[in-house]
């Protein structure tokens, strides 16, 4: 049995030999994986920042082959599963979101976050909230 794989991990289709009756050469076929998603894509991480404290956030989709993911923050696009987020000034809130997109299929699917932030602002050396 023989894989052929679009990405690393997962395999798109998979070749398996197999015999025909009064065939004298050698035959195979090739099964091919569905291809599916993306679907159930969620933004997972804390609900809220705080000024000057790094949270981490993950974006995950069932997706057949997998998900590759783009975010978009602070105007920018970053791509990966996974993100770090520092809020250096006080704002009360912070859009994030993720796309997910099927690398075979190219169908994507966007999710997004509005985060509360909280914490302290230094203003001429007196402490704010």
């Amino acid at each position: 049995m023989l894989s052929l794989n679009m990405t690393d991990d997962e395999p798109l289709c998979i070749i398996i030999p197999v015999s025909v009756r009064f065939s004298k050469r050698p035959s195979s076929c090739c099964v091919f994986s569905p291809a599916d998603g993306p679907k159930n894509v969620v933004i997972s991480g804390p609900d809220s920042l705080e000024v000057g404290i790094t949270a981490s956030f993950s974006c995950s989709a069932e997706c057949t082959p997998s998900c590759s993911f783009t975010w978009n923050l602070y105007g920018k696009t970053m791509t990966g599963g996974t993100v770090d987020i520092t809020v250096n000034r006080y704002i009360s809130t912070e859009f994030i979101s993720c796309q997910a997109e099927n690398t075979f299929t190219k169908e994507m699917v966007t999710v997004n976050e509005t985060l509360s932030v909280s914490g302290r602002l230094l203003v001429g050396g007196l402490n704010t909230l």
